[in-house]
């Protein structure tokens, strides 16, 4: 899932814009630090029951896996997406943030007993993949995003076959191939981010202020 909306007729007001890349880089800064070469890996506010060092373990798996068998696009990664941040991105698994250069992973979904190496690793390759469109001045506007979400699903598909065990990887990434054209519509992407918003604790008004 891609988050730019520069050339959206219906995006977000610049100064709301503004306040919520604000934001987002002040709660990264706030954010526990984990360095991998030039990868720098963050999370935000762990609970009790999260463990930090567990959550940063099997982001670095996750990297390894896309390292070892699938190197071009590990330099990719590298090169594109040189933030993760584990933070909030309900219900979706991962988020980029092009104005920040920035991967942010759903901390719920990364936490779970059930989300594996392969799965992560295939969610960072999705996400890298937006990286690299924006890179390449493909915007994420709403002519196109339906085709943009597909290349970067396709793209996860075609690293998951590399794995050794990235059956699943691929059956979640075929699945939501099928997702409703409407699911990405500015407003169901702007209603998704202030759900994202308040899992982190913020109140109503001050989500609603940064979209409206």
């Amino acid at each position: 899932i891609s988050v730019n909306g520069k050339n959206n007729s219906d995006a977000p007001k610049p100064f709301s814009r503004n306040f919520y890349l604000l934001f987002n880089r002040f709660l990264f800064a706030m954010s526990r630090k984990h360095w991998r070469k030039d990868i720098q890996v963050a999370m935000l506010f762990p609970t009790k029951n999260e463990n930090c060092r567990f959550v940063f373990s099997k982001i670095d798996e996750a990297l390894n896996l896309i390292s070892q068998f699938d190197p071009r696009r590990y330099l990719q990664v590298r090169r594109d997406a040189r933030k993760i941040w584990v933070s909030a991105t309900p219900p979706d698994y991962g988020q980029w943030l092009d104005e920040l250069q920035m991967c942010i992973l759903d901390r719920k979904f990364v936490c779970s007993t059930d989300a594996s190496p392969s799965q992560i690793a295939a969610t960072i390759v999705h996400e890298a993949t937006h990286a690299r469109l924006c890179r390449a001045k493909i915007k994420y506007t709403h002519d196109i995003r339906v085709r943009v979400e597909q290349i970067c699903f396709r793209s996860e598909i075609a690293f998951a076959k590399r794995l050794p065990h990235g059956e699943q990887a691929i059956q979640d990434a075929e699945a939501r191939l099928q997702i409703p054209e409407n699911y990405w519509t500015n407003a169901k992407i702007q209603q998704r981010n202030l759900d994202a918003l308040a899992e982190l604790g913020k109140n109503n008004f001050v989500a609603r202020f940064l979209y409206h």
